[in-house]
Parts: C-alpha cells; sequence; structure tokens
C-alpha cells in the first residue's frame, strides 16, 4: 500500500518537474526573442540619433534655406527712423 503511494508521489513529482522544465524553457525562448528584439532596437535608435545630429547641422539647414530662396540679400533698403505719417489724427 505505502509503495503504491510512493510510486504515485514520485510521478507527480516527476510530472511537476517535466512541467517546471517546459515552462523555463519556454521563458528563455521568450528572453532570448526579446533581447534580439532589444539589439534591433537599439541599433535603430542610434541610426535615428546619428540622422537627427547630420539634419540638424547648421550646413544642412542652410541648404535647404537656400533651396526655398532664402539667401543673403544682394540689395537691403533702409526705411527712415523718422515716424510716418500714418494714420495721425489731424
Amino acid at each position: 500500500m505505502y509503495r503504491k503511494i510512493l510510486i504515485v508521489i514520485g510521478i507527480v513529482i516527476f510530472a511537476g518537474v517535466i512541467v517546471v522544465a517546459v515552462f523555463q524553457s519556454q521563458m528563455g525562448s521568450k528572453l532570448v526573442y526579446m533581447e534580439e528584439k532589444y539589439g534591433v532596437l537599439e541599433a535603430q535608435n542610434r541610426e535615428l540619433a546619428s540622422k537627427v545630429i547630420v539634419n540638424n547641422s547648421l550646413t544642412k539647414i542652410g541648404e535647404g534655406a537656400r533651396g526655398l530662396g532664402m539667401d543673403k540679400p544682394e540689395n537691403v533698403v533702409y526705411l527712415n527712423r523718422e515716424p510716418a505719417a500714418v494714420a495721425q489724427l489731424p
């Protein structure tokens, strides 16, 4: 009788060990997947940071401004500093 109980307990413990091993294996697989994804995201982050630095340089901004027609003026016209008689009461 005790032998049968011990055999049943042994089988239950063995099954429990197998379940725990399978669970740990699944968690290890998920961990490897997450680490790979983290590596990819880290590389993309470095690439984007590099692009931000390049695109925010003064040279690049100046080129974009010249492309939009914003260049140094050739002729500068200064207005008089005297107040104009615009919208004055008589």
